[in-house]
C-alpha cells in the first residue's frame, strides 16, 4: 500500500507540475512581459517547486538542486498573494504594511529552526496576507464587470484559503513531517485539479482576463443591441449627475434603470470596455476634477477641496484615480495646463 501510494504521489505531482509549468508559459508567450503576467507565471514555477520538495516520494537530486527548490518553494506564499492581487484587482499597489509582512514571512522561511517563535511568526504572517486578500478578492467582486473573473475568483478563494490554512496548520503543529503515504498523495491530487481547473481558465481569450493596454478601457468586441442600447442608457443615467450619488454601487445602478445587475455589467464591459464598476464611476469623476482644475477662476482651488467636489472620500483615492487616467497627478495637470496656456498666449 506504501509503494502504491508513492507511485501514485509522484505521478499525480507529475501532473500538476506539468499543467502549472503550462500555464506559466501561456501567461509569459500569450501576453507581453508586464508586472501581471510575470507574477502568475513566478507563482506558477514556486507552486512547481514546493511540490517536488513537500513530497518525500519525488526524487530530488541533492545539493544545489535541492536548494535552489527549496528556496524558491520558500517564496510560494508572497508569490500567490502577489499573483491573487494581479488576477483580480486592475490597479494593484501595495501598502507600507503589506510590504513589511511580507518580509516577516520571507525571513521567517530563512532564519533558523532554532531561533524562538520563528515559525509561529511566520506562520501568523502568511495568515495575515491571505486573511486580507480574502477580503481584498470578496470586496473588489461587487465592482469586477468581468463576468469570467466574477465567476473564477469564486472558487479560487475557497481553494487558495482552504491550501493555507491547512498547510501553515500542519507547520505550525509540526506534523507535516509525520503524514501517512496516502496524505501526499491526497495533497498531490488537490493540487492537480487546482492546476488542470487555473489552466482551463487560462487558455481564454487574453482579453477576458486582462485588458490589452494597463489603465485603459478594453478594446473588446461588442455585445448584442440590447447591450449597446443598455450601455447608452447607463451613459445617459451618469452624464445627468447620477455619479454625484455618494456610494453608488453596479446594484444601485441597476436598480436605476430598471435592469438586471449581471445584464448592466455585460454591458459595460462590453460596450464601453470598463473592467470593474469602480473605473467607470471614477471616468465621470475624473472629468469634473479636470474641468475645475482648469478652471480660470479656480487656480488656488485646493486639491483635497477637489477630491471631495467630485466624490472621493478622500485624497489618496483621488490621486491614484487621477494619474491612472491621466497620467499625471492632479497638481501635475494643473501646472502642465496653466503652462501650455501660457505658451499659447
Amino acid at each position: 500500500m506504501s509503494e502504491t501510494s508513492g507511485i501514485l504521489d509522484v505521478f499525480l505531482r507529475g501532473g500538476a507540475v506539468t499543467a502549472l509549468l503550462a500555464c506559466a508559459a501561456l501567461f509569459s508567450v500569450r501576453l507581453r512581459p508586464t508586472r501581471k503576467s510575470l507574477s502568475v507565471a513566478a507563482f506558477c514555477v514556486g507552486l512547481c517547486c514546493y511540490l517536488l520538495v513537500s513530497s518525500p516520494h519525488v526524487p530530488v537530486p541533492a545539493g544545489s538542486t535541492a536548494a535552489i527548490l527549496i528556496g524558491l518553494a520558500r517564496f510560494v506564499p508572497i508569490l500567490g498573494y502577489w499573483a491573487s492581487h494581479e488576477l483580480f484587482v486592475d490597479e494593484v499597489s501595495f501598502a507600507r504594511w503589506q510590504i513589511a509582512v511580507g518580509f516577516v514571512v520571507i525571513a521567517g522561511a530563512w532564519l533558523p529552526p532554532a531561533v524562538p517563535f520563528a515559525d509561529l511568526t511566520r506562520g501568523i504572517a502568511v495568515i495575515i496576507l491571505f486573511s486580507h486578500l480574502a477580503f481584498v478578492v470578496v470586496a473588489s467582486g461587487d465592482g469586477d464587470l468581468v463576468e469570467e473573473r466574477r465567476q473564477f475568483r469564486k472558487w479560487f478563494l475557497l481553494m487558495m484559503a482552504a491550501a493555507v490554512i491547512v498547510i501553515t496548520g500542519l507547520e505550525l503543529t509540526g506534523q507535516d513531517d509525520e503524514l501517512p503515504d496516502w496524505a501526499f498523495a491526497i495533497h498531490a491530487a488537490a493540487f492537480l485539479c487546482f492546476a488542470t481547473a487555473f489552466l482551463v481558465w487560462a487558455v481564454r481569450p487574453v482579453s477576458e482576463i486582462w485588458p490589452s493596454k494597463p489603465d485603459a478601457p478594453d478594446q473588446i468586441s461588442p455585445g448584442s443591441p440590447a447591450d449597446e442600447l443598455l450601455a447608452g442608457r447607463a451613459q445617459s443615467a451618469m452624464d445627468e449627475g447620477l455619479w454625484q450619488e455618494e456610494g453608488l454601487t453596479i446594484a444601485q445602478l441597476a436598480a436605476h434603470l430598471e435592469t438586471r445587475e449581471h445584464r448592466l455589467r455585460r454591458a459595460i464591459n462590453k460596450e464601453l470596455g470598463f473592467r470593474n464598476f469602480p473605473s467607470f464611476v471614477n471616468s465621470y469623476r475624473i472629468e469634473q476634477a479636470r474641468l475645475i482644475l482648469t478652471d480660470p477662476m479656480k487656480l488656488d482651488y485646493p486639491i483635497q477641496s477637489v477630491a471631495y467636489d467630485v466624490g472621493f472620500s478622500s485624497i489618496g483615492p483621488f490621486n491614484r484615480a487621477f494619474r491612472a487616467a491621466q497620467g499625471m497627478s492632479p497638481t501635475e495637470f494643473r501646472k502642465r495646463t496653466l503652462k501650455d496656456r501660457a505658451t499659447s498666449v
